[in-house]
């Protein structure tokens, strides 16, 4: 018991101990909740843009409030209620890098009908896998209905990318020939099978150049090879503003 405890606390102290962080975030201006900021949406429809952002080297330390809040804002589109009209958009850059969310697998088949709109960014399937587990990284990936595959220098990677871009089927001729002993018996058949393969190669997802990727879209369209722009933005404020934190809470 003694044993099962002292595990218990070391797990737990290392999800809750990023909390201390929040220690004084109230001082200098109004209280914020997001659970206020997702009511606000439901009421009027329009409530802004809602950023959370780490630095790299600051990432892991917030990994479980970043966590936490996302869950929030994830539940909080239940509390609206039924709107297919609304439109709530959530962007998630580097899904991956957070710890397991178990509402998002359990709240995304039924967002849409909830005016849920995700847009989630990853390296790897199989860093999905490696969080959600196979059966619930092939869950989120399924309901993730328009995709947009970048280039991928793993084999492996690209090979899956390249299947669920899609296949062509295709007509190949072939010809046969017979021979034998006596002339008569030579002969040339010739007929036609039907070949899938996939609509690009694995090599073509090895090497796309940069901001280009492959988009499918659900329906009966086709994937289609997209080039994107870079647009330069003017720098309007600083990216980041560091909060001044107490030694003794490090």
């Amino acid at each position: 018991i003694e044993k099962t405890a002292i595990s218990i606390r070391a797990v737990l102290t290392n999800y809750v101990k990023a909390i201390r962080y929040l220690q004084g975030i109230e001082h200098n201006g109004e209280s914020f909740t997001i659970r206020d900021w997702m009511r606000g949406v439901r009421e009027d429809q329009k409530n802004g843009w809602l950023f959370i952002s780490s630095n790299a080297d600051t990432h892991a330390s917030l990994k479980p409030v970043i966590s936490m809040w996302l869950s929030i804002a994830i539940r909080g589109l239940l509390a609206m209620g039924e709107n297919r009209n609304r439109r709530v958009w959530f962007f998630c850059d580097e899904l991956p890098t957070l710890h397991k969310l178990p509402d998002l697998v359990e709240i995304l088949p039924e967002a849409r009908k909830f005016g849920g709109c995700y847009v989630f960014g990853i390296q790897s399937y199989a860093q999905l896998e490696d969080i959600y587990g196979e059966k619930a990284a092939a869950t989120l990936f399924d309901v993730m209905n328009t995709r947009a595959f970048f280039r991928s220098p793993s084999h492996k990677i690209a090979e899956f990318a390249a299947g669920e871009i899609g296949e062509k089927e295709h007509l190949k001729a072939s010809e046969q020939y017979s021979y034998g002993a006596d002339p008569v018996r030579d002969g040339v058949s010739t007929g036609k099978d039907m070949e899938r393969q996939t609509l690009v190669s694995y090599s073509d997802i090895q090497s796309l150049p940069d901001l280009t990727c492959y988009v499918t879209l659900p329906g009966p369209y086709p994937a289609v090879k997209l080039s994107l722009k870079y647009q330069a933005r003017p720098k309007v404020a600083p990216e980041f503003i560091p909060r001044d934190i107490n030694p003794e809470m490090e």
